[in-house]
């Protein structure tokens, strides 16, 4: 590397510190972008090959433009090339969340039918993140029960609502990620016959539920826990086609020297999705 540097955008576009001047490199507006600028032979490597062996085969990277100069190098003898790779770095945390939501819909018996809930309890990141995804799927837009009333704001294309207000009583696919251990008994009258509830919440007391209403509409629980590669790969590319949005999701952060205030804050504030502790 020349350089790496976090750039901050302006409204004519996104620049970059070079030795020979400011580079005009890409028009992103409300953005941040890492520029790295790497000086190598032409016809060495494409410069998604340079990423790739930079930054690992996994790394999740959004490309967002490339500038190239080309000139003779006397070092070396040859025509070499500088490419200056803009890239915006995907936050991995939400990515690793999205995943996990998306293993929601493929946790089932069958890889070729997947489930996607028609009725999501909790409107948390993980509740937010599960309804963007079932939209993104193109399926329709779930209905999500929220009992905090500073919760049930910020829906993107779905209805949020108390579930005192829900009379709905045939929801075909329930997910639960309120991490209440009580909602089966809640849940389980409000789906229909050979209905199915998903447990992808984190439950500190055990789960039961009444058996009479289970058994007359021959319901089916299961639990979804932790993403797989194809979870991950399909959310990747739901983000890079645009249709799986990620912003509003991060409300707070904290640097690390205010580490109590940061769990404080995420453990006791019902308006804190999520918190990031910025460690730099």
């Amino acid at each position: 590397f020349e350089r790496i540097t976090l750039v901050q955008p302006s409204g004519r576009g996104v620049f970059a510190h070079h030795p020979n001047g400011m580079m005009r490199l890409a028009h992103f507006a409300n953005s941040r972008a890492v520029v790295i600028v790497i000086h190598h032979a032409a016809n060495a490597f494409h410069p998604a090959k340079i990423l790739g062996l930079v930054f690992g085969k996994d790394m999740i990277l959004h490309v967002i433009g490339i500038a190239v100069r080309f000139g003779f190098n006397l070092e070396i003898g040859r025509i070499a090339a500088q490419f200056c790779v803009v890239i915006k770095v995907v936050n991995g945390i939400l990515l690793a969340l999205a995943a996990t939501a998306h293993h929601v819909f493929t946790s089932g018996p069958s890889s070729d039918r997947l489930s996607y809930p028609d009725l999501i309890v909790g409107h948390g990141i993980m509740g937010r993140l599960l309804a963007r995804l079932v939209i993104a799927a193109g399926q329709p837009a779930p209905t999500v029960w929220e009992t905090q009333g500073v919760r049930r704001a910020g829906g993107v294309g779905y209805t949020v609502i108390h579930p005192d207000e829900d009379a709905k009583r045939d929801y075909r696919c329930v997910c639960d990620v309120s991490g209440d251990a009580g909602i089966l008994n809640r849940v389980i009258p409000k789906i229909g016959a050979g209905g199915e509830v998903i447990l992808a919440g984190f439950y500190k007391q055990d789960l039961s539920f009444a058996y009479a209403p289970a058994f007359m509409r021959e319901a089916n629980i299961r639990v979804a826990a932790q993403w797989q590669r194809a979870d991950l790969d399909a959310v990747v590319a739901l983000f890079h086609d645009g249709r799986l949005p990620l912003d509003g999701l991060i409300t707070h952060t904290e640097k690390a020297t205010n580490a109590q205030r940061a769990y404080d804050v995420a453990f006791g504030d019902p308006a804190c999705l999520k918190m990031v502790v910025d460690w730099r």
